[in-house]
């Protein structure tokens, strides 16, 4: 028989309800998790719209968000990584961060360093660890930051040295997209990523993997390996060492601080490295002392774009003359700036606020916030118009719209992984891409200033020969700087002819400065339009058919001012004379070597024999060509250097010859060239590589950053590290011959390009020499080499087919 179901007591009843309450909040707090997954998944005006009504609903919306990022953070997959310390080495770094807590300040030595081992996907090395940072909070809890550096030739994940520490302290997401963000705009970023961390078999949870400052990172960032320089802050933390705190100012330390690089021992044991460290070491201090404008130490395209970035990301922090850093690039000579360190658990604050508070150029117009923002490392950069120039038409790409949202499209599924990770201890801000969005909004809004130009008719009449001219007093009352482009008419007639065109932006706070802009005489024929405007000025208000055109500098869009026929005096001087050209394009023109289209910018080395005992440097913007039959004879130490594209065209019965009658010919370099150069049918033979001072390329024909194609070409009895030397760029090499090199035949680096039916005799070492990139060969044929027939670098790829290669000491060489 069926047994009798007990009676349900007054306990059970109660017990079957607090379940079902608990059944209906695990469900709902599912719903909300789904609908903040949606929230989270990405900027949509779909998602705007269903989190502002939610909101309406719950008022709140933390709770769900934070649902669903616990969610995520149980799916990370993050990279782990187990350090083992022993235990007296983990009591010794204890003591030290003991001292640290105690004085405030981390003071680390070669001392400071203990062994241990790192486990990272199944493979173990051989490190030794310190404490990092310089302020103590860097300790503060159980995840210390620690400095980590592999011995012998150990890489973790391809880095020889790198730092561990609690995301809090870079701002969590915000350190992350600012890296990923410079190394995608084509700068130097630094590896950064958040990953999980075993210590002594503890689990610590999550920590930011940051890379250090050493070659491996500039070799990541497909440059050639050169110094990393900074200012040394040590001063600053004199009262740690000697108990006596420094009296100097931030300034007084920074305006007499060494000059210093990374990894100091190495880059000194290096011949090459140390005498590069020194060349920027001397770039660097000249730009401190005024000596130097910007635009003659860094690569300023690049220079402006990270500033660029540190703007719309608000990482002023890593613009301090302490955390910045410095690439000496020994291919331009140029230093090439290293951001990092742009956020912190207490600054960097992400979101900008109109109308300039936290963007870089306001320090410009008025006084940085207190004594640590030094404005004599601030002002060093903006005080040269070519770099003013450059970082506003970065400014304006950078903030158009659909630019950073590139950016977040490319890298997504790798910001929402990182977060994911940061999500898996719940710690972080709850921010996406919609405020980095923001921020760039506020930045392109400073960029349509509301108050701009004033322009007033100081004075109109007759020039010599029956021209017209005209004087405007102009103010700029934005704090931008502004080009004036023309002086137009309502019927689009536009004058051109004006000095100067520069005006500096208005000093914050300060009274508007008039200036004299002087129009040239004019034609009164040619110019009807304009001649009927000025005539007209003294019976109008303001001159309705005459307008000032202009443009913030260095961007393109062109902005409007009516002019005022009522003049205002003004003391301001107005002497800015045009840069006339070199004496030694002048002289070769004179000599009728070299021929220039003043329209197209358009230079042509003309037929000939032309002897060369100087260095000749052709100017970016235009195009280099050079006829057939020429022959450059560079002597007495010369080079061709050409920052624009060049075109050898020879031919089979009159090929172009670049040599050297007195064996000291220096070699051809084309540099940041922006247009395709293109060789055919020339012989280059007996040169060296470019070198000036301390400048010094490897290739006795050097490409860099400049795509190239090369037909039919002969290189041979050049007597520089490489005959030709390609960078970072595209290339071709068809139906070419190189021998009797007196070390490599050909050097790429970080480039991809087509090797075909091309000869290698007698190298001195390698005869094709392939670093980074990709690689078509065929038809290839090598006879004799010092060392390898074709040495394939790291990260590089190679197809090839039909290879004949005999007397080399390797063959085919892959590292």
């Amino acid at each position: 028989p069926k047994k009798a179901r007990p009676r349900r007591t007054e306990e059970s009843r109660k017990r079957f309800r607090r379940r079902l309450a608990l059944a209906g909040l695990a469900l709902a707090a599912l719903v909300a998790a789904l609908a903040a997954g949606f929230y989270l998944g990405g900027y949509t005006p779909a998602r705007e719209k269903f989190s502002h009504a939610l909101s309406e609903i719950s008022g709140d919306f933390s709770l769900p968000k934070r649902a669903a990022r616990y969610w995520q953070g149980l799916h990370a997959q993050p990279r782990r990584l187990v350090l083992d310390i022993a235990q007296k080495d983990w009591q010794r770094l204890a003591f030290e961060r003991e001292k640290a807590l105690e004085k405030g300040l981390i003071i680390t030595g070669e001392d400071s360093w203990v062994p241990a081992t790192v486990q990272a996907d199944g493979k173990s090395h051989k490190v030794k660890v310190r404490l990092k940072g310089d302020v103590a909070d860097h300790l503060e809890g159980n995840k210390w930051s620690l400095r980590i550096q592999t011995k012998g030739d150990g890489r973790v994940w391809g880095m020889k040295r790198f730092s561990i520490q609690d995301p809090q302290r870079s701002g969590y997401i915000k350190e992350w997209v600012f890296h990923h963000l410079l190394a995608w705009e084509g700068l130097i970023g630094l590896r950064y990523e958040f990953i999980r961390v075993t210590i002594n078999g503890r689990d610590m949870g999550v920590y930011a993997l940051e890379e250090a400052f050493a070659k491996e990172a500039i070799e990541h960032n497909e440059r050639r390996e050169g110094p990393i320089l900074k200012f040394d802050e040590s001063r600053l933390f004199d009262e740690s060492k000697d108990e006596a705190a420094t009296t100097a100012s931030q300034r007084d330390i920074f305006l007499t601080a060494d000059i210093t690089c990374f990894q100091t021992d190495q880059v000194y044991a290096n011949p090459d490295l140390k005498r590069e460290f020194l060349a920027g070491r001397n770039l660097l201090a000249g730009f401190r002392a005024g000596e130097l404008t910007c635009s003659q130490v860094f690569d300023v395209p690049r220079a402006a774009r990270a500033f660029a970035v540190m703007g719309i990301l608000n990482g002023y922090h890593a613009f301090r003359w302490k955390n910045i850093r410095f690439y000496y690039n020994p291919v331009t000579a140029r230093l090439e700036i290293i951001p990092y360190n742009a956020y912190g658990p207490y600054r960097g604050m992400p979101v900008l606020v109109p109308p300039y508070s936290l963007l870089y150029f306001k320090w410009l117009f008025g006084p940085a916030e207190d004594e640590v923002w030094v404005k004599d490392w601030m002002d060093l950069f903006f005080r040269d118009p070519v770099f003013t120039d450059a970082f506003f038409a970065e400014m304006e790409k950078i903030t158009a719209e659909g630019h950073l949202e590139a950016f977040f499209r490319d890298k997504g599924a790798e910001f929402e992984a990182m977060r994911s990770v940061l999500y898996m201890d719940d710690t972080g801000p709850l921010e996406d891409e919609v405020i980095f969005l923001h921020n760039r909004n506020v930045a392109r809004d400073i960029l349509r200033p509301e108050t701009r130009i004033k322009a007033f008719l100081a004075q109109a009449g007759g020039g010599p020969g029956g021209g017209m001219g005209m004087d405007l007093l102009v103010a700029n009352t934005a704090f931008l700087p502004m080009t004036i482009v023309a002086l137009e008419t309502s019927s689009g007639q536009a004058y051109t002819r004006l000095a100067p065109a520069r005006l500096e932006g208005r000093p914050v706070s300060g009274a508007m400065a008039l200036q004299t802009v002087h129009v040239e005489d004019f034609d009164k024929t040619a110019n009807p339009g304009l001649l009927a405007a000025t005539e007209r000025a003294s019976q109008q208000v303001v001159l309705s058919d005459l307008f000032l055109t202009y443009r913030i500098r260095g961007t393109q869009n062109i902005l409007r001012a009516r002019i005022d026929p009522n003049p205002i005096t003004s003391d301001q001087p107005m002497p800015i004379s045009k840069e006339d050209a070199t004496t030694r394009i002048n002289a070769v023109i004179r000599a009728g070597m070299l021929a220039v289209d003043t329209d197209t910018g358009e230079m042509t080395i003309r037929k000939g024999k032309w002897r060369l005992p100087w260095t000749l440097l052709l100017p970016a913007g235009g195009l280099v060509r050079v006829e057939a039959g020429a022959v450059l004879d560079l002597t007495q130490g010369a080079s061709l250097i050409s920052l624009s594209p060049v075109r050898f065209t020879g031919t089979p019965e009159a090929p172009i010859r670049v040599m050297s009658s007195d064996g000291q010919g220096r070699g051809l370099a084309v540099i940041s060239a922006k247009g395709q150069s293109e060789m055919t049918h020339v012989i280059v033979s007996g040169l060296d590589a470019p070198a000036k001072g301390d400048w010094k390329l490897t290739g006795a024909v050097t490409f860099h950053e400049s795509d190239v194609v090369i037909r039919s070409c002969a290189f041979g009895e050049n007597r520089s590290e490489d005959g030709v030397n390609i960078i970072r760029s595209h290339y071709e090499i068809r139906d070419c011959s190189f021998a009797s090199t007196f070390s490599d035949a050909l050097d790429t680096d970080f480039s991809s390009g087509v090797i075909t039916d091309t000869t290698f005799a007698q190298c001195g070492n390698d005869c094709a020499d392939l670093s980074g990139g990709s690689h078509e060969i065929s038809r290839l044929t090598v006879d004799q080499a010092g060392d390898k027939g074709i040495s394939a670098g790291e990260g590089t790829r190679i197809v090839a087919n039909t290879l004949s290669i005999s007397g080399a000491k390797v063959g085919v060489a892959s590292k």
